[in-house]
């Protein structure tokens, strides 16, 4: 009897052990999973952070005011506005290779740029035709290229899945 009693206490410790040491694994596991998710959470909202700041760039500078004003002029209504700089125009391009430069290094998605400013780097391309042959602004060139044919392709489901 004192055998069998020994026994079954061994058993019931290496059950114990056993579902002790699987909890662990589980705690363990959730805790990775979590920080996992709290990782990506911590890319998304720096990824769109970011994307703030270069929105607020956009509204905000004079140059990139400028451009814009010009290159949709007839559709304010305000024609007659001087042609921008040089300079200015390629403060404006500078600015779309930047993002051109997130989307290839897949912080942000053509889809997002085409949909929230792409727009206007395509329309840029089409108005001033100087710099397509420059291989200083191959990469501008190639970014509004793409986001004029991303645009006119975007679907109405697309946008509303847009995200970081």
């Amino acid at each position: 009897m004192n055998l069998s009693v020994k026994a079954i206490t061994e058993s019931v410790a290496a059950i114990v052990a056993i579902c002790t040491f699987l909890w662990g694994i589980w705690v363990y596991r959730s805790q990775k999973k979590r920080d996992h998710e709290l990782e990506v959470a911590k890319d998304r909202l720096s990824r769109f952070e970011k994307f703030q700041e270069f929105q607020k760039r956009y509204r905000e500078e004079d140059a990139l005011i400028k451009v814009r004003q010009w290159i949709y002029s007839e559709q304010l209504s305000s024609t007659g506005l001087p042609k921008p700089s040089d300079y200015e125009l390629q403060q404006f391009m500078g600015f779309f290779e930047e993002i051109a430069i997130m989307i290839n290094s897949e912080l942000m998605n053509d889809d997002l740029a085409a949909y929230t400013i792409g727009i206007d780097a395509a329309r840029f391309y089409d108005t001033v035709t100087t710099y397509h042959g420059d291989p200083y602004f191959r990469l501008f060139n190639s970014f509004a290229l793409r986001m004029q044919k991303r645009f006119r392709t975007l679907a109405e489901t697309e946008i509303s899945a847009l995200r970081f």
